[in-house]
């Protein structure tokens, strides 16, 4: 099914970062498979970033998202069920 991912990227002290590079991976583990093809995304106002792919079947997925911006890297992994 299709996914739309929204996120908003802050500072530790609430400020938006802006101009990051985000990494967008799903991953559905039992089945040790992610999606075709490269997520993208696209920045908008205020540390908003958006994706939108597709996933290829139901179950348990995880989403990583790998940030790189100033003032450093990060990255967390998301689990979710697919429907």
């Amino acid at each position: 099914g299709d996914a739309h991912l929204a996120l908003r990227l802050s500072a530790a002290d609430g400020a938006a970062t802006t101009g990051a590079t985000l990494t967008i991976t799903p991953w559905m583990p039992s089945m040790n498979h992610g999606i075709m093809g490269e997520v993208a995304v696209a920045e908008g106002e205020g540390g908003f970033y958006e994706a939108a792919f597709a996933y290829s079947m139901p179950g348990a997925w995880e989403v990583t998202v790998a940030v790189s911006a100033t003032p450093g890297d990060d990255q967390v992994t998301l689990p979710f069920e697919v429907y």
